[in-house]
This record gives C-alpha cells, sequence and structure tokens, in this order.
C-alpha cells in the first residue's frame, strides 16, 4: 500500500491522487486502505516516516565498518545517494507536496538527527583527530551535512537532471 501510496502520489500529486487510486494500484479495497491508515494525509506522512527509517539505517550501517572514517563518509552518502537515485518517486512526494506537512516532516528530520546523533559522535570523533573535519559539535556537524544533502536532493529534483550519484 505505502509503495502504491508514494507511486501515485509522485504521479498525480499529494492532492490530486485520490485514496481510490491508490488502492486500485495496489490490488486492494478502499476499506482496506483505510483499516490500515485513517486518512490520505496519514498515508502520507507514513511513506516519509519509513523512508527516513531506510536512510537512517543506510547512515548507520555505512558509519560503522575497517574503512577509514573520511571512506566511510563517503560511503554514507553515496549509498544514500543510490537509495534515492531508486526512489526518486520519494524525493518528488517530499520536495512538492511536503509543503502542508512540513511540521511533520520538520519533527521526523529532528528524530533522525538526534537518533543517529550517538553513532555519530563516535565516527566525527575520529575525524577530528585526524584533523578530517572542524572541531564542531556534533549536532551542528549533523545538522550542516544534513541541511546540505537536503539542498542537493531539491536542486537534483527540481532540475530532474541525472542521477544524484552523480552529483554526490
Amino acid at each position: 500500500i505505502l509503495h502504491c501510496a508514494q507511486q501515485v502520489f509522485a504521479e498525480k500529486g499529494f492532492r490530486a491522487a485520490e485514496v481510490q487510486d491508490i488502492a486500485t494500484s495496489a490490488g486492494v479495497s478502499k476499506a482496506t486502505i483505510y483499516k490500515h491508515f485513517r486518512s490520505k494525509d496519514e498515508i502520507l506522512v507514513t511513506v516519509v516516516e519509513e523512508n527516513f527509517a531506510h536512510i537512517r539505517q543506510i547512515m548507520l550501517a555505512n558509519m560503522i565498518g575497517p574503512e577509514q572514517p573520511l571512506d566511510r563518509l563517503r560511503k554514507v552518502l553515496y549509498e544514500t545517494a543510490v537509495y534515492l537515485d531508486g526512489n526518486k518517486a520519494f524525493c518528488h512526494v517530499l520536495v512538492r507536496d511536503a509543503g502542508e506537512f512540513m511540521g511533520v516532516i520538520k519533527r521526523l528530520y529532528l528524530d533522525l538527527v538526534r537518533e543517529t546523533t550517538p553513532t555519530a559522535e563516535a565516527f566525527f570523533e575520529h575525524l577530528r583527530q585526524r584533523g578530517e573535519i572542524p572541531d564542531i559539535p556534533t549536532t551542528q556537524l549533523l545538522k550542516l551535512l544534513t541541511n546540505a544533502g537536503i539542498g542537493v536532493l531539491y536542486a537534483w529534483v527540481l532540475t530532474d537532471n541525472g542521477k544524484l550519484t552523480d552529483e554526490v
């Protein structure tokens, strides 16, 4: 249901999409959708939550490993871009339809930063010790990297040009 909802939102836009469109795409009844979700709004928020959770897992999985910290950072960025390249529909939904859900998305974003901070603290400390990043607080650095990533994501979606992995 969520995958189909994401595709329908990407194709039609959130406002124009109907729950029946999602049900038809998913091969279920509209009643089945309403057994799982109270509203179309809740479906969109769940789509965003699921994608953010997946991105968080990519980040955490790639921050840990035997490679040098800077190589792991490159891998985090690249693997996140690979996921988003394969999930451009989500990116379109987020950029085009997120405005009215900005409060919820901001909460999800801040949760992502908060949940990632403990692992990032150890990760960034290695980079600081090697002089590869400035000595600024981890939360500030995470927000800086995330905000830069969001800027690249928006530009990529708006220009609809090539692959995000090429940008990274």
